[in-house]
Parts: C-alpha cells; sequence; structure tokens
C-alpha cells in the first residue's frame, strides 16, 4: 500500500495533464492545417503537412493514452485496495475507459473515414513527388555503390519508421477522388474534434476524482 501511496500524487497529475496535453496538440495540429486549407495552400504542400501531422501520431498519442490509462488504473486499484471510496474507484475507471475510447474512435471510425480519405488523397497528390523523399546512393548487389541517387514516391515508402498503409472504405476512396485536399483537411480537423471532446471527458472524470470526491 505504500508504494501505491507514494505513486498516487503523480498519477493523479498525470490523469488530469495528460489528455489536457492531447487536447492542446490535437487543437493545434487542426487549427494548421484548417488555417492552412482556408488561405489557399496549395494542395500539394496541404498534403504533406496533413501526412507529416499523421506520421507523427504514433510517436506520442500512443504514449500519452497508455500512460492515462495506467495512471487511472493505478488510482482506482489504489481506492479498490482502501475500501473506502468505490464511487472515487468507479470514476476512476471511467477516465481510464474515457482515454482509451481515442484508439477505438481511431481505428473504427477516423481510419476508415477521414484519415483513409486523406491518405488516398495525399497518395494521389505526392506519389512521384521526387522532391519529397531523397534517398542516398544504393549499393548494387556485390555491396559497392552504384553512385546512383534514387528518388522515391513519398506515400507507401518506408521514411522514419513509418509506412502508410491505406485503410479507407470503397465509399471513402471514391469520397476523396471527388474531393479536394482543402476539403479533406477541414474535415479532418473538424472530425478531430471528437477524440478531443474524449480527452477532455477523461480529464474531466479523473479531475473529478481526484479534487472533489
Amino acid at each position: 500500500m505504500s508504494a501505491l501511496a507514494s505513486l498516487a500524487p503523480l498519477a493523479q497529475w498525470a490523469g488530469i495533464v495528460l489528455p489536457t496535453l492531447y487536447v492542446g496538440i490535437a487543437t493545434q495540429d487542426s487549427v494548421s492545417v484548417t488555417n492552412a486549407a482556408k488561405i489557399g495552400t496549395p494542395d500539394k504542400l496541404l498534403a504533406k503537412q496533413w501526412l507529416e501531422i499523421y506520421r507523427q501520431g504514433p510517436f506520442w498519442v500512443l504514449p500519452v493514452v497508455l500512460s492515462t490509462l495506467l495512471s487511472n488504473g493505478v488510482l482506482a486499484y489504489a481506492q479498490h485496495v482502501d475500501g473506502h471510496n468505490p464511487a472515487r474507484r468507479n470514476v476512476y475507471i471511467a477516465g481510464a475507459f474515457a482515454m482509451y475510447c481515442i484508439r477505438f474512435a481511431t481505428m473504427f471510425i477516423f481510419e476508415p473515414g477521414i484519415n483513409g480519405a486523406c491518405k488516398v488523397k495525399v497518395e494521389r497528390i505526392l506519389v512521384g513527388d521526387t522532391e519529397a523523399v531523397l534517398s542516398p546512393a544504393s549499393p548494387d548487389e556485390k555491396g559497392t555503390g552504384t553512385g546512383t541517387v534514387v528518388y522515391e514516391p513519398l506515400v507507401g515508402v518506408k521514411k522514419g519508421g513509418i509506412k502508410i498503409k491505406h485503410s479507407a472504405t470503397a465509399a471513402t476512396r471514391a469520397w476523396a477522388e471527388r474531393t479536394d485536399m482543402s476539403v479533406l483537411a477541414v474535415t479532418w480537423a473538424r472530425t478531430n474534434v471528437l477524440r478531443c471532446g474524449i480527452a477532455l471527458t477523461s480529464a474531466a472524470l479523473s479531475g473529478y476524482a481526484t479534487l472533489v470526491m
């Protein structure tokens, strides 16, 4: 119990701050994409901007979600062991589940929908873009350098440890084909409000359990 007690302040801080941090970063991304779309940024630049934001996601979203889940889980378990306030335990559990719902929303709403549509459009705009990715000279079969500079398409190749995979449904793909990148970008930013709302709910639940109950 002493170990749980020592972890409690850090877990309480993380349960409130991390979801709030998620909202801040996601909102900044949404605003930057929306502003770029509204000022008439060329599709090529807008596609690159969206793709860069999309590629950064796995490096920070999952750690934030899992850390929030763990923090609320520790607090819920501490309440269970203590046994004095089962209602507080349940609120922490709800806060943990709420934050993990970001994963569900991404997998079952965003990836088949707006994320998938944006990836389809990005591929149409940037595939074959010789300015997008510049590979170093490639060795030949004997392991000696060919001295040849190889240009690769941006989408569908591994870059920075991430490989883009299409996730759009047939209907989403058809919609993306006939829709401008600027419209898709603004739609993505507006839809992102859903995940921000989920994160705020998690922060509110954890904060209520910590500061009020």
